[in-house]
């Protein structure tokens, strides 16, 4: 079986009030871990919740916010828990000027 590759952290803390492809890369991974989000791209109360609950299900601080330890945290449990599918399309479009760990991600699948 395959190893998957997941995005790596983009180095910008995603937080209420943030927006874009990595946002919605959260709402896809906490929402196949069973902690449900809307998938739009912008990070508001639903996903602050929804982050809270796994930061406190996996022992982390619990912020609201998506840093590196929080990514690396919902990266990892989608890859164990699903570790021959890649992560499903967050069904956002990466457009020029966009950054984070999404476009690093496909950057180098792409090797651009």
């Amino acid at each position: 079986m395959a190893q998957i590759t997941l995005p790596p952290y983009g180095g910008v803390v995603l937080m209420n009030g943030s927006s874009g492809v990595d946002v919605g890369m959260v709402q896809t991974t906490l929402t196949a871990l069973g902690y449900p989000a809307t998938v739009d791209g912008n990070y508001g109360s639903g996903t602050t919740r929804a982050v809270r609950a796994f930061q406190t299900n996996r022992g982390l601080t619990v912020d609201g916010s998506v840093g590196k330890v929080t990514w690396d945290s919902l990266m990892q449990g989608y890859a164990a828990r699903f570790p021959a599918l890649p992560v499903a399309y967050p069904g956002l479009v990466i457009r020029q000027g966009a950054r984070g760990g999404c476009v690093q991600y496909v950057q180098s699948e792409n090797n651009l």
